[in-house]
């Protein structure tokens, strides 16, 4: 298996809020790829909930 990587100065890359995503090489054959992602601090998701799930059943454990 041969594995093709981009150096980090050479790779395509995009731009997603603050963060900066690489694409430094795939592994060909396969739907594999190598990213870098640079995150800054104080970037990232801002604080937020999410509605709860209730996954409950009728039966009981015991």
């Amino acid at each position: 298996m041969n594995i093709e990587v981009t150096t980090a100065n050479n790779a395509d890359y995009l731009w997603v809020a603050a963060d900066r995503i690489r694409f430094l090489g795939g592994v060909p054959g396969s739907d594999l790829e190598l990213l870098d992602i640079e995150v800054p601090p104080g970037s990232g998701t801002p604080p937020h909930i999410h509605e709860s799930l209730n996954f409950s059943t009728s039966s009981k454990a015991r």
